[in-house]
């Protein structure tokens, strides 16, 4: 950490011949699980004016043919009136503190919405990326970010069946799980139990999930 007892590390890993990279959203997450040039998403954190700059400090080793980026959001009323794109490329084996510029937004925001990846999510992603993030403010603002340092973390756990796969890891931060193992067996120790439910997402609204393995 830079500060602290903690920071966020993002990461990017294969798997099965795919790249998954690390990628972290405060208090919100892309609407519809698209992402395109201009991406939608729920959630955020209440502000009152838009700052002028996104500060903090930084570590990182980005491949040559990749780019970590970072996203900072503005929505008034729900609907977004402007966006800002960061990129952060090279490698940096020691905190260093950077400063990106926000452009001016349409109307005063009320909502702001903070992402970054370790990998450029647009372009094909590298293995081997990592990214660590601390200490993060607004200049020209007297709004702050929740959870800037990264002291606070949440455990999340979920079980799932060995060989199978199911939903319960996107669930897990909700506390939910779709698949679980009963004792209402037919034989051994434990039988599987799947049902349909009501997942509540980051606005609170609910989504009927349905699951199956």
């Amino acid at each position: 950490s830079y500060s602290g007892a903690y920071a966020l590390k993002l990461t990017s890993d294969s798997l099965d011949n795919d790249i998954y990279f690390g990628y972290v959203f405060s208090n919100g997450q892309l609407a519809e699980q698209e992402i395109s040039d201009t991406p939608r998403y729920s959630g955020g954190f209440p502000i009152t004016t838009a700052p002028d700059s996104l500060c903090g400090f930084f570590k990182f080793n980005i491949a040559e043919n990749d780019t970590a980026i970072g996203m900072l959001s503005f929505k008034k009323n729900g609907v977004i009136v402007g966006q800002d794109l960061i990129k952060i490329t090279g490698t940096s084996n020691q905190f260093v503190k950077l400063a990106f510029d926000v452009d001016e937004t349409m109307f005063t925001p009320d909502t702001a919405m903070i992402a970054f990846s370790c990998s450029n999510p647009f372009d094909e992603p590298v293995a081997g990326n990592w990214l660590i993030i601390d200490s993060l403010w607004f200049k020209g603002s007297p709004d702050t970010i929740p959870n800037a340092d990264f002291e606070e973390w949440t455990e999340v756990k979920y079980d799932d069946p060995v060989g199978w796969a199911s939903l319960n890891e996107m669930l897990a931060s909700n506390n939910q799980q779709s698949v679980t193992k009963t004792t209402d067996k037919h034989s051994g120790s434990y039988a599987v139990r799947i049902e349909s439910m009501m997942a509540i997402d980051i606005e609170g609204m609910p989504n009927t999930i349905s699951t199956g393995i």
